[in-house]
């Protein structure tokens, strides 16, 4: 029987995020399968108000004025004195979330509630089966909260890209109380959703929460979204046209959560002739990459601002070798892998600790190099990533081999998890 799904985030496409690209790939998964699918999002630097976008009703509100101030600055960015200005939307936010620290994380109640009345109206209007709140955004899962209170008889279910207790928490609070906030925001959301969809990475950090609860029935696992085989098909035929190797790295670069230092300092020592590093998206260490590309890899090292998903697609079907950096949380995983594996390309990925949640599923991937970040041996490191990337340069990993190693990290998965919850086929 056909379900009309909802979905509550912070970004969709064209300005989706990570999270929301997870969403868009269930979303076709769903709508695959015969069910009707919307969404309410927050809307980025000029999407509309409304729009449908294959086959998924859009709804958008206004953002908050910090992150309005932060796309204006993305767009204008050539302007003299747009890092004051940024720099004065991040503190405007960090101000508030201080003021607001007794109801943190829910820094912009009227924000939120606003979100919360316009989730109801559509809910009403299109005459919802099942939300789904993804988290991050914190408001997504408050919004969900209170429409499960209004409407008992919807399908309420929590979706977590990201993990909420275990997460990382802002510097201006201790870590102590944002910890226990969480914990108390977590209990009470479990209590009312009707079911809780948790990624691989977070499973063992939750069933040993809620062990021996009645929490654990409700806690579903899934995987990160981004094995489909449309991506593959999309591949063009390998010619060796250059003697140049292309190497893309994508995503966000947030030190130290992700430090990119020995990364370049790898590329330093090979021959630079033969290597072209481009590197997309938002970072917080332009200081480090504006020395290196004047430098020791001057022609070689370019960055660009990060660039919607539908435009960063057609850069990694072109790129030779995909670049990975690990992250220092160890619940959090890169979701740029799983798009990465399902090209069926060369990857070459860095890590500081054994621990790096990538390592699990990098391990099983038959093209990857995993170099751990051991500056006594970096040498040694060097010559095998030039040896890698001349030698598996042009080589593929067939999607059927993909898709059987990693079933949870496809989107039909998730879709049909979602679709059992709701009582459907």
């Amino acid at each position: 029987m056909k379900k009309k799904f909802m979905f509550l985030l912070g970004s969709y496409l064209p300005h989706a995020s990570a999270n929301g690209v997870c969403a868009e790939k269930i979303a076709q998964a769903l709508i695959t399968r015969g069910n009707e699918v919307c969404c309410l999002a927050m809307a980025r630097y000029e999407d509309p108000g409304y729009e449908e976008i294959d086959g998924v009703k859009i709804y958008r509100v206004k953002n908050l004025w910090h992150v309005r101030v932060l796309d204006w600055c993305d767009r204008h960015s050539t302007l003299p004195c747009i890092g004051i200005l940024r720099s004065a939307a991040l503190w405007s936010w960090r101000i508030r979330r201080l003021l607001f620290f007794f109801s943190w994380p829910l820094s912009a109640p009227l924000f939120a509630w606003n979100f919360y009345r316009r989730a109801k109206q559509i809910c009403l209007d299109n005459q919802i089966d099942c939300i789904i709140g993804v988290y991050q955004p914190f408001e997504s899962l408050f919004a969900l909260m209170l429409l499960k209170k209004y409407l008992p008889y919807v399908n309420a279910v929590s979706y977590f890209c990201d993990c909420l207790s275990g997460g990382v928490f802002p510097c201006i609070l201790p870590s102590v109380f944002c910890k226990q906030m969480l914990r108390k925001w977590e209990l009470h959301f479990f209590d009312v959703f009707d079911a809780m969809i948790v990624l691989k990475s977070h499973e063992q950090y939750y069933c040993r929460l809620y062990a021996n609860t009645d929490t654990t029935r409700k806690i579903h696992i899934s995987d990160i979204p981004f094995i489909e085989n449309a991506l593959m098909e999309k591949l063009p035929i390998y010619q060796e046209k250059h003697y140049m190797s292309s190497l893309v790295y994508a995503g966000s670069i947030n030190m130290p959560l992700t430090d990119p230092r020995y990364m370049l300092e790898i590329f330093t020592m090979m021959d630079k002739s033969c290597i072209k590093l481009d590197i997309y998206g938002r970072n917080n260490c332009g200081f480090l990459f504006e020395d290196k590309s004047e430098g020791d890899l001057s022609g070689s090292l370019n960055i660009h601002s990060a660039l919607p998903h539908n435009e960063i697609l057609p850069l990694l079907l072109n790129a030779d070798i995909l670049l990975n950096l690990g992250s220092n949380n160890p619940r959090q995983i890169p979701s740029k892998i799983f798009e990465y594996m399902a090209l069926g390309k060369p990857i070459i990925s860095f890590y500081k600790y054994n621990e790096e949640p990538s390592i699990e599923y990098l391990n099983k991937y038959p093209l990857a190099l995993l170099i751990k970040e051991d500056w006594d041996k970096i040498g040694d490191n060097a010559a095998i990533v030039e040896t890698f990337i001349r030698e598996k340069r042009g080589m593929r990993v067939p999607f059927s081999e993909v898709e059987a190693l990693f079933p949870q990290n496809t989107p039909e998965y998730t879709a049909k998890l979602l679709i059992e919850i709701c009582g459907g086929e």
